[in-house]
C-alpha cells in the first residue's frame, strides 16, 4: 500500500487519517456494491495539525478507500499491512517517550454544518464504561474529551459523543484500543490491542465547513490547540470519572436529526425538553 506518510512528533498526540485519499476518475474500483465516498481534506488537515500540536500522524494521502478501506481492521491487515505496522510503531514510540498516547483518528462526516461527532469506541450517552470495552477511559472523557468539545462550543462548533458515528464497529480502527482484540489471532492486530491499557483513543467525524479550507477550518484547528493540553495530559481519576460519567454530557448537549434517502438527505438542530423530549427547532 503506498501513499500512507509516516510523521514523528515530540507530543503524546499520534494523528490518523485513513481516508484521505481519493478515486482516480479513470477507472472504477473493484470494490463491489455501492462507492464509498473518501473523506476529502482530512489528509492535508492531519498534516497541519500534526504541525500546530508537534503531533506524530500517519496520514493516507493517495488511497482510495474503495480499494482498500484502512479504517477496517480485517481489511488493512490483508491488504495493507504496512499501514499497521506503522501505527504500531508511532503508537509504541509515544508509549516509550512519554508512558502513554492519545491517538485522534479524522474522519469527515458529509453535512454543510460546522459540526463535530466525536467517537468513543461505545455507545453514544453520557456513560463511559471502564471496563476497557470503550477506546478511552472515564477519566479522558471526563478531561481531554470534555476539553475538546469546550473548546468547540466557544468557537460556535457543534459537538456531540457518538450522536451518528459512536465508532464501535467491531472493525473499526478505533477498536484496537479496546479489549476486543486483545486475544486475536493475528499478531500484528493483537499487538497492536496490546498497547490498548497506555491509549486513550478517540475518532473525529468533521463536518465540511470543518474540513475544507476556510475560516471554520481554522476554528476548528484553534479549538484542538486549545485542548491540546488537556489531550495530551494523563488522565486524573476525578470523583466523576470514576462512576463512569462524562459530567456535564447528556440530553443538554447540541443534538441534531438526520434523514436520508435515495432522493433526499438533510439535518435540522433539535433541543431536549424534560416534558416534550427531543422536539426540532
Amino acid at each position: 500500500m503506498s501513499g500512507a506518510a509516516a510523521i514523528d512528533g515530540a507530543s503524546p498526540l499520534v494523528l490518523v487519517a485513513p481516508h484521505g485519499g481519493c478515486r482516480d476518475p479513470s477507472t472504477r474500483p473493484p470494490a463491489t456494491g455501492r462507492l464509498r465516498v473518501n473523506d476529502l481534506h482530512t489528509a492535508s488537515l492531519t498534516e497541519e495539525l500534526a504541525r500546530r500540536l508537534d503531533a506524530s500522524a500517519l496520514v493516507n494521502r493517495d488511497a482510495d478507500r474503495n480499494v482498500v478501506d484502512l479504517n477496517r481492521i480485517g481489511e488493512a491487515h490483508e491488504r495493507a499491512p504496512s499501514f499497521l505496522e506503522a501505527l504500531a510503531r508511532l503508537v509504541r514510540t509515544t508509549i516509550a517517550r512519554h508512558g502513554r498516547a492519545t491517538v485522534l483518528v479524522v474522519h469527515g462526516w458529509n453535512v454543510v454544518e460546522p459540526a463535530i461527532d466525536v467517537g468513543l469506541g461505545c455507545a453514544s450517552g453520557a456513560v463511559v464504561p471502564a471496563d476497557g470495552s470503550a477506546a478511552v477511559s472515564p477519566a479522558f472523557a471526563a478531561g481531554g474529551v470534555r476539553a475538546l468539545v469546550d473548546a468547540c462550543a466557544a468557537r460556535g462548533i457543534a459537538a456531540t459523543l457518538g450522536a451518528r458515528y459512536p465508532a464501535r464497529h467491531r472493525e473499526n480502527l478505533l477498536q484496537l484500543f479496546t479489549t476486543r482484540h486483545r486475544d486475536d489471532p493475528r499478531p500484528l492486530v493483537r499487538a497492536l490491542a496490546s498497547l490498548a491499557p497506555s491509549v486513550d483513543a478517540v475518532q473525529l467525524e468533521l463536518g465540511i465547513p470543518l474540513r475544507w479550507p476556510g475560516p471554520w477550518r481554522t476554528r476548528l484547528l484553534d479549538a484542538c490547540v486549545a485542548a491540546a493540553p488537556a489531550l495530551a495530559a494523563a488522565p486524573v481519576a476525578v470523583a466523576a470519572a470514576a462512576r463512569g460519567i462524562v459530567d456535564g454530557f447528556g440530553p443538554a448537549a447540541p443534538m441534531r436529526v438526520q434523514f436520508t434517502s435515495p432522493t433526499l438527505c438533510g439535518l435540522f438542530p433539535a433541543q431536549w425538553d424534560p416534558k416534550l423530549g427531543i422536539h426540532v427547532t
